[in-house]
């Protein structure tokens, strides 16, 4: 039985009030705290007069005393000629220095380190007080010059000497960037990743730090970093971890069952629940997690927690996650952890936190799909009811309503295919000539997406069928088609689907019939899954 929304979230819905409240109050005082000052300075900038003179009149005379000035237009030009000429110089050079320091293990890196952190802890306005000191008009290195040679080979006031300076400056905040950072900025290409407030919020951290360690300094940075760190985890005290509660029939695997293996996995699927987390993973998120999981033991046999959405996990957090996954394994309930792989971020976190040190303790998948998949096949084997024999052709939905004569008209139209596993039934861009019954096995339908990497849309089991679109449209196959396993299909190629139509037209008939009520029935399937997922986020 699916969650529903007053079911799967009450301590969300009874915390968002509070949430809601503390969200706009802070963001009131901070907004107010920084456009109060810039808003009375945009209001002075339209008076003729200071704002508490009563002769004050509303006017552009700023405006234009401004802009008739030579100066500020010879100023105008010389900043926007160091801003470039600094971007240039830091972009390309901070960058080198970041892949040096985060994606390489070359014997000198560690002498890099130095030359870029010490620095960082130096104010501008005291390295902009060496540079006038050593590199002046009366500097230590000027004076050698002018002694030495009559002169010096460089103006530190000249456009350029300030365009390179400011560049090195700035390089630091580049070679600053790390791992993580970076994985911000991939995240940020994602699909919907503007509706992430956490990523945001994130990416705002970084900009903001990065900012004030180029005009104020690094310990200023470091300030700055921990005042919005800290807030934001406050506000992730506020929230609820969870964002969602469903068992497996609203968030099935994209494996589709075929036969009676459908009936089964259906009921399967009750016994599973998917929890999806968001925020920040820690002592207090952690607990209350506790809570909300302990009462699926002896409900659920199987309890997955997507890790899709969860920014930062800490020490405390992920011991408490395997708390969690011994304690309900004890009261027969395995908790899969979905979105954690030992090489990507969670994964790292936790080992890092000595969470998990058994291997064999560490029942992690990719992603959701993956995990709710091994929990339908793990509770259909604990059933004894994963293993059968072959699904004959007359057992399939498509040849359903239809007599043992008339499958003997037909039945030679049906090719047998043995497939070994891995083995391509058709590939991307190949003609849509053929549909496809599974009698045993299973076939994977991938694509390759952006950046050249294949992912699964579905997996197709015993007693299901699949290229039907692309023989009715007669377009190419818009996916790639493999065998998982030992598999036996049964193709229909489309001369003889066109033979059968013109030698026995009733057959016909009732093959489209029962085409198109297993198209209804996956488009419905379909738009209940997507319902339930709305309602069980509220």
């Amino acid at each position: 039985m699916s969650a529903t929304p007053a079911d799967a979230l009450p301590e969300a819905r009874n915390r968002l009030p509070e949430f809601a409240t503390w969200r706009a109050l802070t963001i009131l005082v901070t907004a107010s705290a920084v456009l109060g000052p810039l808003l009375l300075i945009l209001y002075q900038s339209f008076l003729t007069a200071p704002f508490f003179d009563a002769r004050k009149t509303v006017g552009l005379g700023a405006y234009a005393f401004v802009f008739s000035d030579e100066d500020f237009w010879k100023a105008l030009r010389n900043s926007v000629v160091i801003a470039t000429g600094m971007t240039l110089i830091a972009v390309p050079l901070g960058a080198l220095l970041a892949f040096v320091m985060e994606r390489t293990d070359l014997p000198l890196k560690r002498w890099f380190e130095p030359l870029i952190l010490v620095p960082s802890f130096v104010s501008p306005m005291v390295l902009s007080f060496g540079f006038v000191v050593a590199a002046g008009p009366v500097g230590f290195y000027s004076v050698w010059a002018q002694d030495l040679v009559g002169f010096a080979p460089w103006g530190l006031y000249s456009i350029a000497a300030m365009t390179v300076i400011a560049g090195l400056m700035v390089t630091l905040g580049f070679a600053l960037i790390d791992n993580w950072t970076t994985g911000l900025v991939g995240r940020l290409r994602r699909k919907g990743a503007l509706r992430e407030s956490a990523l945001l919020w994130s990416v705002a951290t970084v900009v903001v730090v990065a900012f004030a360690e180029v005009i104020f300094g690094f310990m200023p940075a470091i300030g700055a970093g921990f005042q919005l760190s800290g807030l934001l985890l406050y506000l992730g005290m506020k929230r609820s971890l969870v964002r969602s509660v469903v068992d497996g029939n609203v968030r099935p695997s994209r494996r589709i069952w075929g036969g009676e293996d459908a009936v089964r996995v259906r009921a399967a699927r009750q016994r599973i629940r998917v929890i999806e987390l968001e925020g920040a993973l820690f002592f207090a998120s952690a607990e209350r997690l506790i809570e909300r999981v302990e009462p699926l033991a002896g409900i659920a046999d199987v309890v997955i927690l997507d890790f899709r959405r969860v920014t930062v996990i800490d020490a405390t957090g992920a011991l408490l996650i395997e708390s969690i996954a011994r304690r309900l394994g004890s009261r027969g309930t395995k908790v899969l952890l979905a979105g954690v792989t030992p090489q990507g971020r969670h994964g790292a976190t936790l080992i890092a936190h000595d969470a998990f040190r058994d291997a064999d303790s560490r029942h992690w998948f990719r992603d959701t799909d993956q995990a709710v998949e091994w929990a339908e096949r793990a509770i259909l084997d604990a059933r004894g009811l994963a293993e059968h024999a072959a699904v004959p052709l007359a057992a399939f939905p498509l040849l359903e309503g239809m007599s043992a004569e008339e499958l003997d008209r037909i039945e030679h139209h049906f090719v047998r295919r043995d497939c070994a596993d891995g083995e391509v039934l058709f590939q991307e861009n190949d003609p849509g000539d053929r549909l496809c019954l599974i009698a045993r096995g299973a076939v994977e339908i991938s694509i390759i997406v952006p950046g050249g990497a294949r992912a699964r849309i579905v997996t197709n089991a015993e007693g299901s069928l699949f290229g039907e679109a692309a023989i009715l449209d007669g377009r190419p196959r818009s996916a790639t088609a493999q065998a998982v396993g030992d598999t036996v299909v049964f193709e229909l190629s489309r001369t003889a689907l066109d033979e059968i139509a013109e030698r026995e037209p009733g057959i016909m008939i009732k093959l489209l019939k029962n085409l198109a009520q297993i198209l209804s029935i996956r488009m419905r399937e379909t738009n209940e899954i997507l319902r339930q997922l709305e309602d069980s986020r509220g």
